[in-house]
């Protein structure tokens, strides 16, 4: 079944391309479109050094309530009390 084109470029498919694009033979040049050079311009490092504590500090604080953990309400195998109300002993 041939398809006839008024023009010498083919018509736009009407059903998309799954598949992905095949590989590279050889390397593509970078685009001119991202500069890196500029990247620590447009960075806020403060504002960043700031989020990153935040986030150490979460991370703290969960470690340490998964330390603690049972520290109120769990007895060790061979003891009466808490290991809280051991120490307030």
């Amino acid at each position: 079944m041939s398809v006839a084109t008024p023009t010498l470029l083919p018509r736009q498919h009407r059903f998309p391309h799954l598949l992905p694009r095949p590989p590279q033979p050889h390397p593509t040049p970078l685009s001119n479109r991202r500069v890196y050079g500029n990247l620590n311009a447009v960075r806020d490092l403060q504002r960043e050094m700031e989020d990153l504590s935040d986030e150490e500090n979460e991370l703290e604080d969960i470690n340490l309530s998964i330390h603690n953990r049972g520290y109120a309400f769990l007895v060790p195998i061979g003891r009466n009390l808490t290991q809280q109300e051991e120490k307030n002993d």
